[in-house]
């Protein structure tokens, strides 16, 4: 297990940033897109 985390560990400082930047964009993205009326509405479950 711990040769599976450390490359993990080794690496995530460096993309940590690209990481956060992409779902703050992502977050505002939807929320826009929820605000505008652009997503569609969800259909009932037929029965």
């Amino acid at each position: 297990m711990v040769i599976t985390v450390l490359p993990i560990v080794m690496v995530y400082p460096f993309i940590q940033r690209h990481f956060i930047k992409g779902v703050i964009i992502g977050a505002i993205k939807g929320w826009r897109r929820r605000r505008d009326g652009l997503l569609r509405p969800r259909r009932p479950p037929s029965s």
